[in-house]
């Protein structure tokens, strides 16, 4: 782990992370950096490749080919 999500997301936002995904409910802690990745034209959905809602179960968030990536990955 490298510190709080939220800098996590704003790191992946700015360009400093390529990606970041997780598995788990922690909604409340990915919901601001997840917005300020949207905000910034990266990708965000949750594990599944399904739109980031309140019930998502995980997250993944980078730019749109690394973003396919990551999920066709987790997928296996």
């Amino acid at each position: 782990m490298l510190g709080s999500v939220a800098l996590q997301l704003a790191d992946v936002a700015c360009g400093r992370i390529d990606a970041y995904w997780e598995y788990g409910e922690q909604f409340y802690d990915w919901m601001a950096g997840a917005l300020v990745v949207q905000e910034a034209a990266g990708a965000v959905t949750d594990i599944n490749g399904d739109p980031f809602t309140w019930a998502s179960t995980g997250i993944i968030a980078g730019n749109m080919q690394l973003h396919a990536v990551i999920q066709a990955m987790l997928k296996r």
